[in-house]
């Protein structure tokens, strides 16, 4: 892209509503491009008032889903309280239903051994109580594409089980390299 027109549409990003737009629709004309449909979608971002200051968003929200909601073997009754081998196996089962190997990126279910911080009356940074534990860990490989939310539905459906699953405490590692 040409500096000019670059620093053209930085300008136009700054300065407010019709303005913008018609800086927009100049640019485009010199450089030959129709803009009509990009300064419209501009002027509708500005118009969205999110705050006191009037700020636009620059970025959608999002949430995590929770990816064990449907898994009837995490919410099934036992008679016998399962080994963390055997649990770590009926959250693998449920992983492969949530995440199809489609051989991008891999999430696998595993027991191990890992330090977790206990923090009584949720006391945050300034606790110092670290224990090891053993519980799931939740490993994600391969390569993830940037945008892709694997790590924050995961972190997501952890968070709503209090970080446990099966009675056990469970963790995310991210091995995964982040593509853009």
């Amino acid at each position: 892209m040409n500096k000019n027109i670059l620093t053209g549409l930085l300008l136009a990003l700054a300065v407010s509503g019709a303005a913008a737009q018609t800086a927009l629709q100049q640019l485009g004309a010199e450089a030959g491009n129709d803009t009509v449909a990009i300064a419209r979608e501009f002027k509708d971002v500005r118009a969205m008032d999110t705050g006191p200051a009037g700020i636009a968003p620059v970025a959608l929200s999002r949430r995590g889903k929770d990816v064990f909601q449907d898994c009837d073997a995490l919410t099934a009754g036992s008679f016998v309280r399962w080994n963390v081998s055997q649990a770590a196996l009926l959250v693998q089962t449920c992983l492969n239903h949530a995440y199809a190997a489609d051989g991008a990126y891999r999430v696998t279910a595993a027991p191990a051994r890992f330090v977790s911080r206990i923090c009584p009356n949720g006391e945050g940074a300034s606790c110092r109580a670290i224990i090891e534990v053993v519980g799931i860990k939740l490993t994600v490989s391969g390569q993830v594409l940037a945008g892709d939310a694997v790590l924050l539905d995961l972190d997501t459906s952890l968070n709503q089980r209090g970080n446990k699953l099966m009675g056990f405490e469970a963790i995310v590692d991210n091995q995964a390299a982040i593509l853009k």
